[in-house]
């Protein structure tokens, strides 16, 4: 009996250690890549892009309901502060609806799971609903201003909130919630800035330093477009399939397309918000992850953005295109509540 026990454990061990091995061979390569870059920006496709966005119409501002300003910001907060892993369309107008009703910030911070539930219900994907997850970003949002700025919304823009940067600036103060500070990238913050910024709410002194807001739909569009680039056929593998890499990768790919779009806005002489949004739509309403609209069905946002054309607005430079192997290409997968 004892020999048989040995016996019986050595084969698992054995296997145990096979398995290590096989992880360690298949987390080489992109340990190498991680190591340097692991992308690149393409100047010309940068160039050919905002070509392109230069000859699309000028967007007009979103319409806003008649809301005080105190009310309007607290809106804009919390809806940048839950939009992660959901339509943007359908949370605004389910948000707007509890904002319209009445709710302040001491209604905010004490907002139940069940209450988001019941908010979001009828979401055609409802795993992505999360209330445990929302409620408690938006409970945080009340709380913070109660406890940091006197229960007062608006004293987020007062004395150096009027500008971006530097301390205590409109940034700094945004990490001051939980759902703002932390992505290192600060996707959220960058999405709140540009809402308001588009839509007159609020104006910065330093406005040009405005950074761009890299969700996942600007992602898959820059690589594939051609405008970012994997340096390395182990990235460029993993990026063609369902991935959940490690979050460094994922990080340089953000800071390279945060890059990119920062060239595009430049040779299209236009602001980063409006480059952004314009360039979300085409990635969010065109460049689908599973079923790109590359040719054709594409009506509905080719009247929005006043195209002539069914086919997407990029089609005279767009990799994926021209080559269906770089159609594959989809951004990372990422389970952070700021992706």
């Amino acid at each position: 009996m004892l020999s048989k026990g040995i016996g019986t454990m050595i084969p698992n061990s054995t296997r145990t250690s096979a398995s290590r091995d096989r992880e360690r061979d298949t987390r080489r390569p992109l340990d190498r890549v991680l190591a340097g870059r692991a992308f690149s920006i393409d100047p010309i496709a940068c160039a050919a892009g905002a070509r392109i966005l230069r000859n699309l119409p000028q967007e007009a501002r979103e319409e806003r309901q008649a809301r005080t300003l105190p009310h309007e910001l607290l809106f804009r907060v919390s809806l940048s502060a839950i939009c992660h892993q959901i339509n943007w369309d359908f949370l605004s107008q389910q948000l707007g609806s509890l904002f319209d009703g009445g709710c302040d910030v001491s209604d905010l911070s004490v907002i139940t799971a069940r209450d988001v539930d019941v908010l979001l219900s009828g979401y055609h994907r409802p795993e992505r609903i999360r209330a445990t997850e929302r409620a408690a970003l938006l409970r945080d949002v009340g709380a913070t201003i109660l406890r940091e700025f006197e229960g007062r919304v608006e004293n987020l823009l007062m004395g150096p909130g009027t500008r971006l940067l530097g301390p205590k600036g409109f940034v700094e103060r945004l990490d001051h919630f939980q759902a703002f500070r932390e992505d290192p990238l600060r996707k959220k913050s960058n999405v709140l800035i540009h809402e308001l910024v588009r839509d007159g709410i609020a104006e910065f002194e330093d406005s040009a330093q405005i950074a761009p807001a890299v969700d996942y739909h600007i992602m898959r569009l820059y690589l594939r477009s051609g405008r970012v680039l994997p340096l390395h056929q182990e990235t460029l593998d993993l990026l063609k399939k369902d991935s959940e890499p490690r979050p460094r990768l994922v990080r340089l790919l953000r800071e390279t397309v945060s890059e990119a779009l920062s060239l595009t806005a430049l040779y299209a002489a236009m602001s980063i918000p409006k480059v952004n949004s314009l360039e979300w739509q085409i990635g969010r309403d065109i460049c689908d992850r599973g079923r790109p609209k590359c040719s054709g069905n594409n009506a509905s946002i080719a009247e929005r953005l006043g195209l002539t054309s069914d086919d997407c607005p990029y089609a005279s430079f767009c990799r994926a295109f021209a080559d269906k192997e770089w159609r594959l290409l989809r951004e990372p997968d990422l389970k952070k509540s700021f992706y």
